[in-house]
């Protein structure tokens, strides 16, 4: 199973997924960049922004049409 296909896997069954998140689960390393080309493949991926305590990180969110 390629990158793309494990997040688009994940996306659909879990939910979003933050970069620290891939990182564990799966060893991806450039989740953004994974994410782009699902994007030029017709997925419509949005950014969430999340704060926890003092910090910020995106978590990427699949949306249905």
């Amino acid at each position: 199973m390629t990158q793309k296909e494990t997040i688009l896997r994940h996306l659909y069954e879990k939910g979003p997924i933050s970069q620290l998140e891939a990182t564990r689960e799966y060893m991806i390393l450039r989740l953004s960049a994974r994410i782009e080309e699902l994007r030029r493949d017709g997925h419509y991926i949005i950014n969430e922004d999340v704060k926890m305590f003092d910090k910020r990180y995106v978590k990427y969110r699949l949306l249905s049409l």
